[in-house]
């Protein structure tokens, strides 16, 4: 509400150099905050940028890495590489488990039990403070915003906290952090989309379509022609909010009771849900194919210590950032001036260059005390 009109007006400013620097600050901020080691997440973040590449040449026009194959012209399907890594992956990891993991006995708690109690609000608050911000800033980031603010708060969480071992067996901050963070992404999405007239993430694209379709035109002005529109998706947010709220309170018990499912059936209906989900976004049995091999390297790099989510976040800007890329050479004759001499292109570039130096002055501090004592 309060920031896509002040954006709106600095629209105008941004053009393919601003927004290649801002995709690259994208990158650099959230390999920070995904946990881990930044060259990991930068390495996995290059690695979805080389698979983006995959396709049709967006200047030339010219087939690439396609081996020949027509099924990769359009490059390799996003919905089957989040769902291979996360979806796949998982459920290959969980099979090393131990069956009484999953043959626990399920406690289906009663509505009042669902409130928080103060002890788990005063634990909570700052998570969700954190994953409200951390939402945020990704929701403005081109990017799969609902997915990486989600890991990125968990990360991030699970970084912080001073009780590691209770992540993965209940900690709330590994659950009120998360959900804030991708509600809060989800929301911040629209900014970009509503302020720039450009979608940051494939749901947003479907939404711009339709859009364009009923004859809206997102954009610096959208906000002035179509106040009516603008305000009464702003008023759905608040609306649609409350409504999960008394949708979700009366159905955890049978939220709850899926847990009940042994893991022998449990596992095989993922499996049999994300092929057939796959399926159904393009009728590809190709799609399939390109879903498990993701699963099965979503596995290894989990067992590694790699995260999937900057890879999937160099798979959604890889093709923007080229084109951005390529048509500031184009405007500049070819010259690399035009990063630097634009002054919000050079603010992005050297808040990326902060992201990457910060990490590497704390370890110097680190180990210069550590010589010192």
């Amino acid at each position: 509400m309060f920031f896509a009109p002040l954006l709106a007006q600095a629209a105008l400013s941004f053009g393919p150099p601003e927004f290649f620097s801002l995709m690259i600050f994208g990158f650099v901020a959230l390999s920070n905050v995904t946990g881990g080691s930044i060259v990991k997440s930068l390495i996995m973040a290059v690695l979805g940028i080389i698979i983006g590449t995959i396709g049709l040449d967006p200047v030339t026009g010219d087939a690439r890495f396609t081996f020949g194959s027509a099924h990769l012209l359009g490059g390799v399907e996003f919905v089957a590489v989040a769902i291979g890594l996360f979806g796949i992956g998982e459920v290959l990891a969980s099979i090393e488990q131990k069956p009484e993991i999953f043959d626990q006995k399920v406690i289906v708690p009663r509505l009042k039990e669902l409130y928080p109690s103060f002890s788990d609000l005063k634990r909570a608050i700052g998570a969700i403070l954190r994953g409200t911000i951390l939402g945020f800033g990704v929701g403005l980031i081109p990017g799969p915003a609902p997915v990486i603010a989600t890991y990125s708060s968990y990360m991030l969480e699970r970084k912080i906290s001073k009780h590691k071992e209770e992540f993965g067996h209940g900690a709330i901050e590994g659950v009120a952090g998360p959900e804030s963070a991708n509600n809060s992404a989800c929301q911040a999405a629209f900014i970009p989309l509503f302020a720039l007239g450009i979608p940051f993430a494939p749901p947003t694209a479907i939404l711009l379509g339709a859009l364009l379709i009923h004859g809206i035109i997102p954009g610096p002005t959208m906000i002035v022609e179509h106040p009516q529109f603008f305000w009464g998706v702003i008023a759905s947010m608040y609306i649609g909010n409350f409504i999960l709220l008394l949708l979700n309170l009366p159905f955890v018990p049978i939220f709850a009771n899926i847990l009940r499912i042994p893991k022998k059936l449990l596992l095989p209906l993922i499996m049999l849900f994300c092929i057939t989900g796959m399926f159904t976004v393009n009728n590809s049995v190709y799609d399939i194919w390109i879903m498990l091999v993701f699963g099965v390297l979503g596995y290894v790099l989990r067992k590694v210590g790699y995260e999937g989510a900057p890879l999937l976040l160099g798979l959604v800007l890889g093709p923007k950032l080229e084109v951005a890329f390529r048509q500031s050479l184009m405007i500049s004759h070819g010259s690399f001036s035009i990063f630097i001499s634009r002054p919000i292109s050079l603010a992005f570039l050297l808040g990326s260059l902060i992201f990457v130096l910060f990490p590497v002055c704390l370890s110097l501090a680190r180990y210069k005390k550590a010589y010192i004592l």
